[in-house]
């Protein structure tokens, strides 16, 4: 694996020639996306809502993101990435130069998220070094905390006993993860009341942060040899010791319970009860699969032409999926141990994100007799390392290769250019390590992902579903007719979300029947105006000219995309089944899931302070704001140099 070829640093060494660079392997590119879509949301955000929305049930809408609109997606982006050998804004500005600020809005994304997900690196890295200490600083023993019950229940005596009560409710129930609780939020943390702003820098989470920044830029600036370590080691070495956390996890007693809380309870009513849990399933699969955030395209872009993408999208999708479930087994029956040594129910423990990972987690581990206790909490954070750092620099790798793609910055050295961005991003992660970065991290991550990267996915699915090959269609039906059903499919959707949600505030519990009726009446004014006004020169029948009018341009475009990543009589094509969910599911789902988050959350996101919540909405709507600004005045943002250079090299798909 050391011969590795970075992505945009295969580029560099290569552009003298004129060619652009290619990984060494498929192996090494899988490799790659693999790391770039496992990372910290597999090992404690999933299991985290898995558990919060009635166990299994949870899995039904994450199972259908993946199939109905994660894999259909990351199939886009990397067979564009692999066709037009380019980045997001490359790929997605060959189709049509409108398309260009899709590009630019998905690395503004991937910036935010490396800048704020480098410092929960950073909260690992602090807890690795930790857990070489003997005894572990945050680990209290079911012994001590039986202990803090006999003494007399209150918070005094837990503190003699060197242990902390999570709550000072006069209760000692809470004992044996008080003192993992106060680790985290008061030593690592210094964890301070959000309402009163930002009060002062944390100095080594300053210091962590600076030093997983240190090692994004040396996986990043170089490419080859160090990038192939990084990338083998992050995705192979966290599988082996997951498969040890998971045998130690199962072979604990109690286990039982937390296996059930995670899969064996399956609420079904929560599907409907709490509309949320569709949003946050997509946004998920979007987080983990790496759809929309650009980085899987810049990685394709240096594939052979023929490597087959439906089979790359297809591993690295379903390997990212195992792993978020693995990972759910081996928390939640180290969580099922420690409810069961703690004489608690698991509903006590924290299990959301943070506390998951760095309070029940450790604590869970401790509890395992002699020596195990400390060699699986390094374990542990050894995982979450490897995992993050793959992803890390995957966050980086993505506006590194848009930027690098431009003539702006196309003549600036590869080894500047990311320096510049990690500077930067350092920059903005000094933010996060504040007292209060921790609900910063909160607040922007939700706004992000559920925000922005919703509404980049349904812009996405609209570009090449709808708007890509369109001159095609039009060559056949006429103008007006593909606008017009355009416009009224993606419109109907918006209306009747957006009078949907409103009702929904004002009256609550009205039904959503309401807003189905009103997606369905305009849908079919739209349709039948469209075809009405279908316009062909040479005679067509009705079911040819409906073919044109709901599937010709994309289907264009899949036969052109196949003819390069899967020539011959290749098995695995992209097939229609992409077409009619690119056209008309993924639109229609990420529609309906952006208006259900903005409707529930937005400015309101956990009762946080306006500031915090204009920060995390500044973040999301700068991002469209650069995909609108680019698809007005394409010019202005490079459209022209930039599409025509790319044209030069000869990397159109043939009919």
């Amino acid at each position: 694996m050391a011969s590795v070829a970075s992505p945009a640093g295969a580029a560099a060494d290569t552009a003298a020639a004129g060619e652009r660079g290619r990984w060494s392997s498929r192996a090494a590119f899988l490799l790659t996306a693999m790391g770039a879509a496992i990372g910290l949301g597999n090992i404690w955000r999933f299991p985290y809502l898995s558990y919060s929305y009635g166990g299994g049930a949870f899995f039904i809408p994450y199972l259908g993101a993946l199939f109905l609109i994660g894999i259909p997606l990351l199939t886009t982006e990397l067979a564009l990435g692999q066709v037009y050998e380019g980045g997001h804004a490359v790929a997605f500005g060959m189709l049509s130069k409108r398309f260009l600020g899709l590009g630019y809005g998905s690395a503004w994304a991937c910036f935010i998220v490396a800048a704020y997900y480098n410092v929960l690196l950073a909260y690992a890295c602090l807890y690795f070094v930790a857990s070489f200490q003997n005894p572990l600083p945050w680990a209290a023993t079911a012994k001590t905390a039986q202990l803090c019950k006999t003494a007399g229940a209150s918070a005094a005596s837990c503190a003699a006993l060197g242990t902390e009560c999570m709550w000072a409710d006069g209760e000692c129930s809470q004992a044996l993860i008080g003192k993992a609780n106060a680790y985290l939020y008061e030593t690592v943390l210094e964890q301070s009341d959000v309402s009163g702003g930002i009060g002062w820098l944390v100095p080594h989470i300053a210091v962590a942060a600076l030093v997983v920044w240190v090692i994004c830029y040396l996986s990043l600036f170089k490419g080859a040899s160090l990038l192939g370590y990084v990338a083998s080691t992050s995705v192979v070495l966290p599988f082996v010791l997951l498969g040890a956390l998971i045998i130690t996890g199962l072979s604990l007693p109690g286990m039982e319970m937390g296996v059930h809380q995670y899969i064996g309870r399956w609420d079904l009513s929560i599907l409907s009860s709490r509309p949320q849990i569709w949003s946050d399933a997509v946004s998920q699969i979007f987080f983990s699969v790496g759809s929309v955030w650009g980085m899987m395209t810049a990685y394709a872009s240096y594939n052979k032409k023929g490597q087959n993408v439906a089979q790359d999208a297809l591993i690295v999708s379903l390997s990212n999926s195992a792993c978020s479930i693995l990972a759910g087994l081996a928390a939640f029956s180290i969580c099922g141990h420690l409810a069961y040594e703690a004489g608690i129910p698991l509903k006590e423990l924290p299990t959301e994100s943070m506390g998951l990972a760095f309070v029940s987690y450790p604590i869970g581990l401790a509890q395992i007799p002699g020596w195990g206790a400390q060699l699986f909490n390094v374990f542990f954070f050894a995982v979450l390392i490897c995992l993050g750092v793959a992803s890390s620099f995957s966050f980086v790798e993505c506006p590194a290769t848009v930027l690098l793609d431009t003539s702006w910055f196309g003549r600036v050295p590869r080894w500047l250019m990311v320096g510049i961005l990690s500077v930067v991003g350092y920059g903005l992660s000094l933010v996060y390590s504040t007292d209060i970065g921790y609900h910063l991290i909160d607040a922007s991550d939700w706004y992000v992902a559920n925000v922005l990267a919703l509404s980049l996915g349904l812009l996405e699915s609209v570009a090449v579903g709808w708007a890509a090959r369109i001159d095609v269609q039009e060559g056949h039906i006429g103008k007006k007719a593909p606008w017009v059903l355009m416009c009224g499919f993606v419109g109907s959707i918006a209306v009747a979300t957006i009078v949907q949600c409103i009702l929904l505030a004002i009256l609550p519990g009205v039904t959503v029947l309401i807003g189905v009726c009103i997606w369905l009446g305009l849908l079919a004014v739209s349709m039948v105006a469209s075809y009405l006004l279908i316009e062909t020169k040479e005679m067509m029948g009705w079911k040819l000219k409906l073919w044109w009018l709901y599937l010709g341009n994309i289907e264009t475009l899949r036969k052109e995309l196949n003819h390069v990543v899967a020539p011959g009589k290749s098995r695995w094509r992209i097939t229609p089944l992409w077409s009619l969910l690119i056209k008309f599911f993924c639109p229609l789902v990420t529609c309906v899931l952006v208006g259900v988050s903005c409707s529930e959350n937005l400015n309101s996101y956990k009762g946080f302070p306006s500031g915090v919540q204009a920060m995390g909405m500044a973040m999301a709507f700068s991002g469209l704001a650069l995909f609108f600004a680019a698809a007005i005045f394409p010019d202005r943002f490079g459209a022209k140099s930039l599409l025509k250079q790319h044209k030069q090299m000869h990397i159109e798909p043939s009919p």
